[in-house]
């Protein structure tokens, strides 16, 4: 039987694994430039030997959250292993948990407006783990939580796809009226 309630410590757990950017193996550097606020996929990174100062590292499957400013919901699940940016937590899902459904819950608007009323700093407001793992979440069983997490994640992708698509007519548009208001091709 689950308790009546869970926090989010209770289903993801914060790995604090540094390494050296120039000794790693991984060619996979994410910044929060790199995470694009709202979505769930990671659409570019840096490399490593880009920087100097330790980082923290993490696998394929993890959470990273953007701890700096968490108004702007930056928070993707890690397609691979690499190393990161310190203003981003590193989740590691727990006891079979979706990564996407920790993802999910990260990314909704009560824990937006929890994370957010959890800064410190004026200039630079940033949250901590400290205060984020106090966050209650809806006691869901380890298959509900793998089945929420499913169905989350195949949602992304088709939003993905149809944001891309649209996208990609957009510059289309773009295209075809510059020919056919100017007759010079656009680079």
């Amino acid at each position: 039987m689950l308790s009546t309630m869970q926090y989010l410590r209770d289903i993801c757990e914060l790995m604090q694994e540094t390494c050296d950017p120039q000794v790693s193996k991984s060619n996979v550097y994410v910044e929060l430039e790199h995470i694009d606020p709202g979505r769930f996929h990671l659409a570019r990174h840096g490399s490593p030997q880009e920087v100097t100062s330790a980082k923290n590292c993490f696998r394929a499957g993890d959470v990273l959250y953007g701890k700096l400013r968490p108004y702007l919901d930056k928070a993707v699940v890690a397609e691979t292993d690499g190393i990161c940016s310190t203003d981003i937590l590193v989740l590691r899902p727990k006891d079979g948990t979706h990564p996407f459904y920790v993802a999910g819950v990260i990314h909704s608007h009560r824990f937006i407006d929890y994370s957010s009323q959890t800064t410190h700093g004026l200039n630079h407001p940033r949250t901590s783990w400290t205060a984020l793992q106090n966050f209650p979440v809806f006691p869901h069983s380890i298959p509900e939580r793998q089945k929420i997490g499913e169905v989350v994640h195949k949602m992304q992708q088709a939003l993905e796809v149809q944001e891309d698509m649209i996208a990609k007519t957009r510059e289309l548009n773009r295209s075809t009226l510059n020919i056919l208001l100017t007759g010079q091709k656009s680079l």
